[in-house]
């Protein structure tokens, strides 16, 4: 049986189930339009659940997991991984109510929990071999994802121009998620 300690030391364990449901979630949304004409659909609501959820999941349980092993620092602790769960199904409620801004809030918070996850690793680390080279785009894939963010939220909140928000979406979605994919997979692909 799995318990707690095993969950934060090898936090993929709930998440990417957790990723595989949420993913789910996000094309079930499309089902249901296709099924009752009457449905709205949001291709916001469905990228929203897509990156910022199920997408989410499986980069924080990768890099929950994989960071304290590669620099030999504590495993995930029991706020850390608290953290996000609370953020992920605040989030989905959220979404499912349509109040983006405290939507993209919740992502904001999940932002800040995983950089504040990855400097506590890399500051606390007892091996003293540097991190890999690729991992630069890790803290450059979060700055774009805050950055992005904080337009959305922004111009969701009437402040600024709608360009805004086309310019912060694929900021915080594209550039986020494809920082993050390069830097861990130009890791481990070579290996």
């Amino acid at each position: 049986m799995v318990g707690w300690n095993d969950l934060r030391r090898e936090p993929f364990r709930l998440l990417f189930p957790l990723g595989i449901l949420f993913g789910c979630l996000g094309v079930s949304h499309w089902l249901r339009y296709a099924l009752d004409g009457s449905a709205s659909s949001s291709g916001f609501f469905h990228a929203s659940i897509q990156v910022y959820a199920s997408m989410f999941c499986f980069i924080a349980g990768f890099l929950m997991t994989a960071l304290p092993r590669f620099t030999s620092a504590s495993p995930t602790s029991t706020w850390e991984l608290l953290a996000v769960l609370s953020f992920l199904i605040a989030q989905l409620i959220f979404l499912s109510s349509g109040w983006w801004v405290a939507a993209e809030a919740c992502v904001a918070g999940l932002l800040v929990v995983l950089a504040v996850f990855a400097a506590r690793r890399f500051v606390g680390r007892r091996s003293q071999s540097s991190p890999p080279t690729e991992f630069v785009w890790i803290p450059l894939g979060l700055s774009f994802g805050f950055i992005g963010i904080g337009m959305l939220m922004w111009a969701q909140a009437g402040h600024v121009s709608p360009w805004v928000a086309a310019t912060g979406r694929p900021l915080a979605q594209q550039g986020f998620l494809g920082a993050i994919v390069t830097g861990v997979g130009g890791f481990m692909a070579p290996r």
